[in-house]
């Protein structure tokens, strides 16, 4: 095979936000959109997604940071995009998303719940949420062995909620006794990027139900004090958007791209970078992403945010297999 060369470069900013963006070994199976990524170690790992042809698939790709090449785990329990999906205890805990309908490019939310345990290969059925809460498109944060889906939508269509469910991985139960200032975050949200710092959930931007309705609100709640609900931060995201990608390093929170521009010559995609730093209290303009789209998601190793596929204009047929990597 041959040897993949990566391409690096750098962006002209303050030595205090010195900052790089990698190019890297492409999807292999073509372009992927609207999937879940999350970190195990070493790996990212994309779950689900919309793939060429605007089917929703069960793969699940694992690109390995250390050697720049990419493998899959075992399939989803069904086709699943906009998956509700976390890491705790070594494992990948699915906790439901939207899949499929009849109709192309129309998605419903599904119940399906499920464990995967990569020292043996196997996904395991667990209690998925009711019918009337199933939803994805959410924000998703851990603490304390305990998962948390804010926000989401039940599918194509449907308006956007702002309910929070909770569901404990010891037990393997969702949760009945949340707070009722901790049940709701303050505004309907889907599309929204989500994120734990601390003992604090950060729920940042999104949208209301349609895609031109971007916002750029951060909801906090603190798990260390459920009983006093959320907070709205009156520090806005500088620029509203929805179907951006989050992740949290060194205390900060980095967000990218996204949808919904309405500016002319956009393609409806958002190229910003921006970082909220949580002990400040304050968010900073970083340089655009190397390629800017929607519909990927962020995941952090060893420092660096990887950036797997997306789109690259509003909506649909824009899809790439392309994959970078940033370095604060």
């Amino acid at each position: 095979m041959r040897p993949i060369s990566l391409l690096t470069w750098s962006i002209g900013l303050p030595a205090a936000l010195a900052e790089s963006w990698t190019v890297l070994a492409s999807i292999p199976t073509g372009t992927l959109r609207e999937h879940t990524t999350v970190a195990l170690g070493s790996q990212v790992i994309t779950l689900g997604g919309v793939v060429t042809g605007g089917a929703t698939t069960k793969m699940v790709q694992v690109y390995d940071t250390t050697s720049n090449k990419w493998t899959r785990f075992a399939d989803l329990p069904v086709p699943i995009n906009h998956g509700n999906v976390a890491v705790v205890d070594g494992k990948i805990w699915l906790l439901g998303g939207l899949t499929s309908t009849s109709a192309a490019y129309t998605w419903k939310a599904t119940t399906t719940a499920a464990v995967y345990d990569p020292t043996n290969g196997t996904w395991i059925p667990l209690e998925g949420l009711s019918t009337a809460l199933a939803r994805g498109a959410s924000a998703v944060g851990v603490y304390n062995g305990t998962i948390y889906v804010a926000g989401g939508k039940a599918g194509t269509g449907a308006k956007s909620v702002d309910t929070v469910s909770a569901f404990d991985v010891a037990s393997r139960k969702w949760l009945t006794s949340l707070p009722a200032a901790a049940s709701r975050i303050p505004g309907a949200r889907d599309h929204v990027g989500g994120a734990v710092v601390g003992h604090k959930f950060y729920v940042v931007g999104g949208r209301d139900t349609d895609t031109s309705n971007v916002k750029d609100t951060v909801f906090i709640l603190d798990f260390e004090d459920l009983d006093a609900g959320w907070k709205t931060s009156a520090i806005k995201v500088p620029t509203a958007r929805g179907g951006l990608a989050t992740a949290a390093v060194g205390g900060k929170i980095y967000t990218f791209g996204g949808e919904g521009n309405q500016a002319a010559g956009s393609q409806g995609i958002f190229k910003e970078s921006e970082v909220y730093d949580v002990a400040a209290d304050s968010w900073a303009k970083l340089g655009p992403m190397s390629k800017p789209r929607h519909g990927t998601f962020a995941a952090e190793v060893g420092g660096k945010i990887y950036l797997p596929g997306g789109g690259t204009t509003n909506g649909l047929n824009s899809d790439v297999a392309y994959l970078d990597a940033y370095e604060p």
